[in-house]
C-alpha cells in the first residue's frame, strides 16, 4: 500500500482495484512485472501512469527516505514470512536451487541494507528501457489485446 504505484494509481486517481509490481526469477532469466486491475475506461491512463513511474525511476534516483522506508518494509515482510512454514520451506528451496547453499536471514538482511540509490537507478535503467518493455492487456472476456511484446 505504500508503493509508488499504489499511492499514485489507486489512492491519488482511484483508477485501480489492485495495483502492484513483482519479480519472477529463474536461474537463468527473470521477469519484472506490474499488474493492475481496473475497468476498461481507465486501462490506457493507468498503463501510462505505470510507465511514467518506471521512467521516473530510470531518470531520477529514489530519495534516501524512500529507500530507507522500502528497505524497512522489505525486511519486515521477510521477517513476517518466517511465521509461515510453507514460506520458510519455499525460501529454503529457492536458496538451494538458485545459490546451491543456505542463505541465512541475517545474510539476506545485510544484503538488503547495502543496496544503494545508485544501484537502484542502474537496474531501473536496464529494466525500464522502452525497447525492453512489453504490455499485455487481458479483457474480462478473456481476450488478450494491446500486446506489444518486444523480442
Amino acid at each position: 500500500m505504500s508503493s509508488r504505484l499504489f499511492q499514485n494509481i489507486r489512492e491519488k486517481y482511484g483508477f485501480a482495484y489492485s495495483v502492484y509490481s513483482y519479480a519472477t526469477m529463474m536461474s537463468d532469466a527473470g521477469v519484472f512485472s506490474a499488474y493492475i486491475g481496473t475497468d476498461k475506461a481507465h486501462v490506457s491512463t493507468s498503463t501510462d501512469l505505470i510507465l511514467r513511474e518506471f521512467d521516473k525511476l530510470r531518470r531520477k534516483p529514489v530519495s534516501r527516505a524512500e529507500l530507507q522506508r522500502t528497505k524497512a518494509q522489505l525486511k519486515g515482510s521477510m521477517m513476517l514470512s518466517l511465521e509461515s512454514i510453507p514460506n520458510r520451506m519455499m525460501r529454503l528451496g529457492t536458496s538451494e536451487l538458485y545459490f546451491q547453499e543456505f542463505n541465512s536471514i541475517d545474510s539476506i538482511l545485510k544484503q538488503v541494507n547495502v543496496v544503494s540509490q545508485d544501484e537502484i537507478q542502474e537496474i531501473a535503467g536496464t529494466l525500464f528501457r522502452n525497447d525492453a518493455l512489453s504490455k499485455v492487456i487481458i479483457q474480462p472476456d478473456g481476450n488478450t489485446v494491446g500486446s506489444d511484446a518486444k523480442q
